[in-house]
This record gives C-alpha cells, sequence and structure tokens, in this order.
C-alpha cells in the first residue's frame, strides 16, 4: 500500500525548466579557451603527450556550450532576439519576440499569438508554477517595446 502511495505523491511532482541564458560571455570564452588549448598543442606540444592530451580537450571546450542544451529535456533557450522552448511532451518551439503578439495564460497551457489568427499552445501542465511564470515574464518585455515603438 506504501508504494501506490509513493507513485502518487511521485506523478503529482511538477518538472522543473532549465534556462539557458545564450548571452552569457562563457558561452564565448570557454570556446575561445579551447581553440587556445587546442592550437597550442597542435603548434607548440605537437609530438609530446601532453599536446596529445591538449588537443582532445581543447576541441572539447570549443563544442560544450553547443552540446549542453541537447543533455536537458525541458529547456527554454533565451537570448536578445528570441527563446527556444523545448518541453518533454513536444517537438522545439522558436519564437522571435518581435513575432509574439499577445500570451494568454492558463492553468494548464499558455497560448502565443503571433498575429490575430495564428497562435501556438505550449502545454505546461507538468511543469513548475514558478518556472512557468519566470516563462511568461520572458515573454511578456517582447511585447511591450514593440508596443512604445509606435508611439
Amino acid at each position: 500500500m506504501k508504494n501506490r502511495i509513493d507513485h502518487k505523491m511521485a506523478s503529482t511532482r511538477k518538472t522543473n525548466l532549465t534556462f539557458i541564458n545564450q548571452n552569457s560571455p562563457w558561452r564565448l570564452i570557454v570556446p575561445a579557451i579551447g581553440l587556445v588549448a587546442f592550437f597550442t598543442g597542435v603548434l607548440v606540444f605537437e609530438d609530446t603527450s601532453f599536446g596529445k592530451l591538449l588537443q582532445p580537450a581543447g576541441m572539447l571546450l570549443t563544442f560544450l556550450p553547443y552540446f549542453i542544451p541537447f543533455k536537458f529535456k525541458n529547456t527554454v533557450r533565451y537570448s536578445k532576439k528570441g527563446l527556444h522552448v523545448k518541453l518533454d511532451r513536444g517537438s522545439t518551439k522558436a519564437f522571435r519576440f518581435s513575432q509574439i503578439k499577445y500570451l494568454e495564460a492558463f492553468d494548464k497551457y499558455l497560448l502565443v499569438w503571433k498575429n490575430k489568427k495564428k497562435s501556438v499552445k505550449l502545454d505546461v501542465s507538468a511543469y513548475n508554477k514558478e518556472d512557468v511564470n519566470r516563462l511568461i515574464d520572458l515573454m511578456q518585455p517582447a511585447a511591450v517595446p514593440a508596443a512604445q515603438e509606435t508611439y
């Protein structure tokens, strides 16, 4: 009987969303360090065992920031221009901030309106309310600057 209760409690647990800021400086610094390490291994330490270790380590550092988002299932990657939402229950949705005209939030889903007739439905019923509110906050300011520029 106890296993059934634990199972029910586990099924009501909400999943966290992982937010990745694409504008972070580490996304440029880490690949730059990787390229320096790789070329140092190739040009300076070419025939040594240290050079043979430095080359693959440099290549790994070069591509590491691009591989990290593929590890997570529930991610929101955002930059200055837009965001990509990759949810466990569906495919990846990409939004430019200039495309988002209106956002409606319901308990189980979000409706993102691109124009008066076209909307995209995001099922957020399995995610923490705090993470969903952060996603809404990321999407909201996009429409505000566009509306202010028209005045």
